[in-house]
C-alpha cells in the first residue's frame, strides 16, 4: 500500500494512505503506522482523502494503531473521510470512540485547541 507521510508544526504527523484498506493491504497500512508510532511520535492523523474501502481487517489494525498509541500517550484523529467509509465507523460504533474531521486542517487545529 503506498502511504504519503508528511511533518506539520512541529510534532504532528500526517499519514495518508492510498486506495483500499483491506485483506491485501492492511498488514503493510499496519507497519507502517506502528513504525511512526514506535519513533515517538504523539499526534498523527489519518488523512482518508484517498480512502475508498475499508475492510473489518482494516478497521482492526486502526483499532490496534490508535489503542498503541493511547498507551504512550498520543492522539489520532481522523480527516476527509468518505461518506461510504464513515457509514462503516458509523455502523461499527467508531464515530463515538475516533475524533473525525470534515478537513486536514480541522484535525490539524484540533491538536491546537
Amino acid at each position: 500500500m503506498e502511504i504519503e507521510i508528511k511533518k506539520h508544526d512541529p510534532d504532528v504527523i500526517e499519514f495518508t494512505p492510498i486506495g483500499e484498506l483491506d485483506t491485501y493491504t492492511s498488514e503493510d497500512f499496519a507497519e507502517k503506522l506502528a513504525n511512526i508510532i514506535d519513533s515517538g511520535t504523539m499526534k498523527v492523523i489519518l488523512n482518508f482523502k484517498t480512502i475508498t474501502y475499508v475492510s473489518s481487517l482494516g478497521i482492526g489494525e486502526i483499532i490496534q494503531g490508535w489503542d498503541r498509541l493511547r498507551t504512550k500517550g498520543g492522539a489520532l484523529r481522523f480527516a476527509c473521510m468518505s461518506e461510504s467509509v464513515y457509514k462503516v465507523f458509523k455502523l461499527v460504533g467508531l464515530t463515538k470512540r475516533f475524533e473525525i474531521f470534515p478537513s486536514f486542517e480541522e484535525a490539524l487545529q484540533s491538536f491546537q485547541a
